[in-house]
């Protein structure tokens, strides 16, 4: 309870008569009733009649399937009251809500966290389910849910996602953002005993201007404050500095360098507490530039139709100013960033000097790496060469590896191409050995009727829409292949008559423990990977890959789709 009173404290970060509990609950048809998500904001504002507890509130239900549903509570709590649930909590791991039979559930995986300054920063993830913490920023003291049970509600992604919107137009939670926090109670202190304002202090951009303005019933009697600035460039420390607040309207600090992200911070020396944090960027100058539009037009044909695009002159600045250093600096990061990219696979570019054996070695480096929960190909071009080269190499026992390919002329083509060659050569060899004799008419009859029929039979080959043998080959080469298949659970299915354009390897990540999927797309099929012009980069949303591919499979999941599978 320590940390507990130290920031309920009246004045120690802010001045709270009342808390406003928000309770989102499972309800399950069985009756059961338990925690999804809990947030306790303490306010300033002290408890209306008709918010208090007492008054049990409305419950908005939103449907997740036919045996679960989500239950929306709000309410206001006295000091006293909000300190009985939170005591309950750490002791007996029950929760008293103010709906039936709630205090009877125990939490017993319920684990208590540290003290936490959740700073006002718009890429911090917590800030997605606190309330309106963009002033100062808050504290919170947090009981983490180790157990996860909420495998119905995150599994399907795509409809987490729309009940989750659907409880964003009820609250300001996105629990798909932050879905790390199910099952969890959250209590939130934000600051409120002070505003701050930050600007820089002199055109040389050494220094910074602190502006606090304290909450009234302070304002005559501050606290003690250490005021904190850290410039940092390129990972670089180019500006530091701290000093003694000065309790001053306004003090400047002085930190010898602000022109990059700067980091600040307001420390509260007794009791030693965080005030205020923030990173951002300070404006140094504003360019204006000029530009005259709309008198002359480029027109042209397109499609039977005469399109105009207004043109624009070429921009000019209003005034000419060298580089300055930080702008060389900040031009240049990228350039490391890239190396990184090729190191973690994350993004790598391939051309012809490359090969194919370094290429599959990238390709086999991200299964061992990822493929711990499943390992998923998907190339309209797939074939067995291609899976013997990959998947096969997966070190991991016994997890599920598909691999989707397509069934369709071009496809088909690529696998005859053997045949045509073997065609043309033995047409060449013909016409090399005639080359030394002197054929009769008949001869020379009876080698243009061979000749024709050669040419004929590759056409044949080329138009055929007959699938069987190309199946039969694959299933063919699998079932001959030299291998004890320990650990292996594959299975090779194909679209028949259509299939996806681009290449992607896919790991589906695990949902009951939260590990994110990832998806690399190829950039080019398995057979060429490494030896042609392509990208390897990974998916920035893998999810929208991976729900594809999941529909598609299970459209193949038909008998003529399978090519093979093992164990069958």
């Amino acid at each position: 309870m320590e940390e507990y009173d130290l920031l309920v404290k009246e004045g120690n970060i802010g001045f709270y008569n009342s808390c406003e509990v928000t309770e989102l609950v499972i309800m399950e048809s069985t009756n059961k009733i338990y925690n999804l998500y809990t947030l306790c904001v303490f306010q300033e504002k002290v408890v209306t009649t008709e918010k208090h507890k007492n008054d049990k509130g409305l419950c908005n239900r939103i449907k997740i399937d036919d045996k679960h549903w989500i239950g929306i509570f709000q309410y206001e709590l006295e000091l006293t009251e909000i300190k009985d649930n939170f005591e309950k909590l750490i002791h007996d791991y029950k929760w008293i809500s103010n709906h039936k039979d709630e205090s009877s559930i125990k939490y017993d995986d319920l684990r208590r966290l540290n003290k936490q300054f959740i700073p006002t920063i718009d890429d911090n993830r917590l800030n997605y389910i606190l309330k309106n913490n963009f002033f100062t920023g808050s504290y919170i003291l947090e009981f983490f849910d180790e157990k996860k049970q909420f495998g119905f509600l995150t599994e399907d992604e795509e409809n987490f996602e729309r009940i989750s919107k659907k409880i964003n137009k009820r609250l300001p939670i996105n629990l798909f953002k932050i879905r790390d926090r199910l099952g969890n109670f959250i209590f939130q202190f934000p600051v409120n005993i002070l505003n701050v304002e930050t600007r820089g202090a002199s055109d040389s951009w050494d220094s910074l201007n602190f502006h606090l303005d304290w909450h009234h019933l302070i304002k005559d009697n501050c606290p003690d404050c250490i005021l904190e600035v850290d410039s940092i460039l390129d990972n670089n420390h180019i500006g530091t500095n701290y000093e003694e607040y000065d309790k001053n309207e306004l003090q400047e600090v002085y930190a010898g360098n602000v022109d990059s992200l700067v980091n600040v911070k307001i420390w509260r020396k007794n009791p030693k507490l965080i005030l205020y944090s923030d990173s951002s960027y300070f404006t140094k100058s504003i360019l204006l530039s000029t530009s005259i539009g709309g008198l002359n037009k480029r027109y042209f044909m397109n499609d039977g139709e005469k399109e105009f695009i207004s043109l624009v002159s070429k921009d000019f600045e209003s005034t000419v100013k060298n580089q300055e250093y930080f702008q060389y600096i900040e031009n240049s990061i990228g350039i490391r960033e890239k190396e990184l990219l090729e190191e973690t696979l994350s993004f790598k570019q391939y051309t012809p000097k490359h090969g194919k054996p370094k290429g599959l070695s990238d390709l086999r480096k991200l299964i061992s790496k990822n493929g711990r929960n499943g390992v998923y190909l998907w190339d309209p071009y797939l074939c067995f060469d291609d899976i013997i080269d990959t998947l096969f190499y997966c070190p991991f026992s016994d997890i599920e590896l598909k691999a989707l390919g397509s069934i369709k002329r071009d496809v088909r083509r690529i696998f005859f191409n053997n045949h045509i060659k073997n065609n043309f050569k033995n047409m060449a060899d013909e016409i090399n050995s005639i080359q030394k004799f002197s054929l009769t008419e008949k001869e020379a009859r009876d080698f243009i009727t061979s000749l024709k029929e050669n040419i004929m039979n590759i056409n044949d080959y080329f138009n055929r829409d007959d699938d069987s043998e190309w199946i039969d080959e694959q299933k063919n080469l699998f079932k001959n292949l030299n291998s004890n298949f320990e650990g292996l659970n594959l299975e090779f299915r194909v679209q028949i008559g259509k299939g996806a354009h681009d290449r992607f390897l896919i790991f589906p990540g695990n949902p009951k423990r939260y590990e994110q999927p990832k998806v690399y797309s190829l950039g080019t099929s398995v057979n060429s990977f490494g030896k042609s012009y392509h990208i390897l980069q990974e998916v920035s949303y893998p999810q929208a890959v991976i729900l594809e591919f999941n529909k598609i499979w299970e459209e193949s999941k038909k008998p003529e789709n399978l090519i093979w599978k093992y164990p069958e």
